[in-house]
Order: structure tokens, then sequence, then C-alpha cells
């Protein structure tokens, strides 16, 4: 398949601007153009758009590429309430996603814009916090028990969900944060025995593992040798917000303040981690990128507008509670500067409609095309026929990608039977993969309908090469 794209007039021209390094805004492909130009990238992806499904859609795209795919499409809701930073699947997402970037498991991460606003913990940080155990490791239990509690896990006696843990005499359960079984650890004294999943039911062994990662439940990891330091902020912030309210607001941030302090004595710094964000160190999720990582903005006034809408109801929302005595004057750092999410060092490509502007970097280079909408097919074969004949007779190539041998079978049967000439593109790349000349000339001089028993969710038209693909 990449040799049906990459040899082509129409994106070789785009392809050689990414190869030399240029920001890039390109108008007028499609969806399964973007798409395809995209799997076709040999470095990692983030890939910024506004729309789940088109984050799905791309998803599916990625992995029959055999790429590995990530989407972080949620946004917290409440950025201020106490004890409300919980063990959702935004969070879990986002642990799992940061953890993936750090083990360069990741070829497309697919993001919102709202995950740019948001503050995340250092590299160095994240990756200290996470915990690896293996059999036969020296570890001492008490200050294990301590690590768990650091990095998020709540102490229970009966291990039911994740970020919880249990300790028995010399066994240590953990349900990992991005498991979806919890783990048993036997020890000897400060060695670990044996590490197995078990079962939250019915708490038989489901499989001995030799080691696992266990992972913070948070993406704000608090430093608790900067305890002192950071309370003193805080307190600072709060003798300066209560000199701004009236008696009624004092009287509830007085009561905040000293449920806050209570648990922050307490070590209990998971339930307040909204109160202490602002104040903690931290970075954008660009930190976890690859050097060369090749940032796309899919329709950037979309983005750059959903920024600024957020940010607005963040500050109205701020200044509210902040007069109601709900907040501290701090907590208005609660996100990144606004003017700085996009200032990072990837190279950046946009994908725009005719009729807007790159509202978040200057282009390098531009590119513009012709684009044509796709035609579902799926178990319309007549009317695949129909189409078919008109591509051939304004010399088009296509190229079908059917999913399944047995579809392609069918299909090559269907298209003899109609007297249209038809290739097994499988046979055909096979023959000539080793001379890339021979592959040009074929695809250049024979206007062909090639057939693949290969999964390709989403197809394109790229109009000035000639070359359709379904």
């Amino acid at each position: 398949m990449k040799e049906f794209i990459l040899l082509q007039n129409t994106l070789c021209s785009l392809n050689n601007a990414i190869n030399n390094g240029d920001n890039t805004s390109v108008f007028g492909l499609s969806f399964g153009e973007k798409a395809l130009f995209l799997c076709n990238q040999k470095r990692q992806i983030i890939y910024v758009c506004n729309n789940m499904n088109n984050a799905i859609m791309l998803a599916e795209e990625m992995n029959s590429f055999n790429k590995n795919c990530k989407i972080l499409m949620n946004f917290p809701t409440d950025c201020f309430g106490m004890n409300s930073y919980t063990y959702g699947q935004t969070i879990i997402d986002s642990v799992d996603a940061l953890f993936s970037l750090l083990e360069n498991k990741v070829n497309c991460l697919i993001v919102s814009p709202q995950v740019f606003m948001q503050k995340f913990a250092s590299r160095d940080i994240f990756a200290k916090s996470v915990i690896n155990l293996k059999v036969g490791d020296h570890i001492n239990q008490k200050n294990f028990i301590n690590n768990l509690t650091q990095i998020g896990y709540k102490k229970v006696d009966f291990v039911t969900s994740q970020g919880e843990f249990s300790v028995r005499g010399d066994i240590v359960n953990i349900f990992d944060f991005i498991s979806q079984n919890p783990i048993k650890i036997d020890f000897f004294d400060d060695i670990i025995e044996n590490i197995c999943y078990f079962d939250t039911e019915t708490f038989k062994k489901i499989q001995d593992i030799k080691t696992i990662n266990v992972l913070p439940t948070t993406t704000m990891l608090f430093n608790e040798s900067k305890g002192q330091e950071i309370f003193n902020k805080i307190d600072d912030d709060f003798n300066k917000t209560l000199k701004s309210l009236d008696i009624n607001a004092q009287t509830k941030l007085k009561t905040l303040f000293e449920e806050f302090k209570i648990n922050f004595d307490a070590k209990n710094y998971h339930y307040v981690l909204n109160w202490l964000i602002p104040y903690i160190d931290n970075n954008s999720i660009s930190s976890y990128f690859d050097s060369d990582a090749l940032v796309v903005f899919d329709d950037v006034k979309q983005i750059v507008d959903k920024i600024n809408e957020e940010y607005n109801q963040f500050y109205i929302s701020y200044k509210s509670l902040k007069d109601t005595g709900n907040v501290l004057i701090g907590h208005k750092n609660y996100f990144l500067n606004q003017d700085n999410i996009f200032n990072f060092n990837n190279q950046m490509l946009s994908f725009q409609q005719i009729t807007t502007q790159n509202r978040i970097f200057e282009p390098k280079h531009v590119e513009s095309y012709k684009s044509s909408a796709q035609t579902n097919y799926y178990g319309n074969f007549n009317l695949l026929y129909e189409d078919l004949k008109y591509y051939l007779e304004f010399q088009n190539n296509v190229v079908i990608f059917a999913g399944s041998d047995d579809l392609k079978t069918y299909l090559i049967k269907f298209l003899y039977s109609q007297n249209l000439l038809i290739e097994d593109y499988d046979i055909f790349k096979k023959n000539v993969e080793n001379n890339k000349n021979l592959l040009k000339n074929s695809i250049k001089n024979a206007k062909k309908i090639y057939i693949s028993a290969n999964n390709l969710p989403y197809g394109a038209f790229f109009v000035e090469d000639k070359l359709v693909i379904i």
C-alpha cells in the first residue's frame, strides 16, 4: 500500500516538506487522505483533534498499519473540589498513555486540545514513581508500602478495585491502576518469592508472573521532601485570599482550609490533590513526546476556538468560586499558561479548511489539494462496479482492500464476470517489492483494479494522481 501512495506526485511534495523538518499547513485533504499520509510516517505522531469520532477512525486506520495508538480525549470536569480527584477512566487513560510514552510504545497519540492545557508530572518524576517488582528482588516491605501510599494507592482490608492494596502478614495484594486483575505478592522476609494475578471474587490464582510495573494512580505527583515549602505557599495564599472576602466567604474558606490542613498533615495528599496541583512542579504533555515526533493539528480553527472557550469558562468559574471562599488566589494557575501551551520544539503540521488561517504556528511550507468524497460500498457490489468503470474510463488506478481472503476472492470473481481487468495486489506486490522502479512503472503504465485481502478502514481519492483507494 505504501508504494501506491508515496511514489505518487501529490503526497511526495508534502512528504518532502515534512522530511525537511518544515512546519507545514495543508489544505483540501479528506479524512482518508490525511489518515493514509500519517500512517506512512516512520515517526511518532501526536494528533490533536476536537472530534472523538475522528479520533476513533484514525486509531482504526493506524491499527491496520500495525501502529500502536493511544487516545486521550477526556477532560477533568471538577478542577477545585476537595476530595474530588478520583480514579476515573480519565485518569486511568492518562496514566496508561504517559507510561506507554515513557516506554516508547506509542506510534500515535491522539489527544483533544484540552490535554495541552493540563499539567503533568515531569518525565523523571513520573518514571521514578513507577514501582518495578521482580521475583527474587530484595525489598523493604515498610518502604514498599509507604511508596504505594505516596503514589496514590489506598490501603483497604480486601482489594476489590483499581488503586487499592492490602497487607496480610507476608502477603501484599495490589490492584494495579491499569491492570484487569489484582496481583498477589508473597514475601519471605524482604525477598519476593512469588507474584501472581488472582480473581477478586474467588481469590484463585489466574497466572504466575515474573515481573510487573505498579503505576501511580495520578499524572501529578507530590514530592514529600518539598511538603513544607509547598504548604507555606498555600498558607500564604490562604491569608491573602482571606483578606479579599466578606465574612460569609471567609467562614467558608477557613472551613475548607482546615479540612485541607488535616489531610495534608496526615499525608493524605491524594485527597487534596486538586488544591495542590497549582503549587506542584509540572510539565506539559509535550515533554513526553519523542524529540522527532510530528505534532498534527486537525482543523486549527476548531482547536483554537475550543482552547479559548475552555479557558474562558475556567476563569469565570474560578472567579465565582474565589469570591465565595471556595478556592485560593493561586488556584487561577490550575492549568498551564494559555499563551505557552503550543510553544514546544517539535515539528508541526496543520490540516485546514480552505477558508481558515493557521492560528497556532507560522508555516514554512503550504500545500493545497483537490479532494473528493469516498462512497461506502459495503454490500453494494453493483454500485462499486459502476464506479470502477467510471474510474477506469478516466485512467485511474484503483486499489481495493477487501478485509478478508474470502471477500477478496468473491470480488475478483464478481469483477471478472463483469469483464473488468483485475490484479491480485498481494501477489503483484510480492513479485515487484524488491524493485521500486518496476513497481513505479507498473503503476504508471497500467491503469488497473488491484485487490488486496488486507483491511483498510478508510480509503481516499487522490484526484491529481488518479489514484483511488477503497
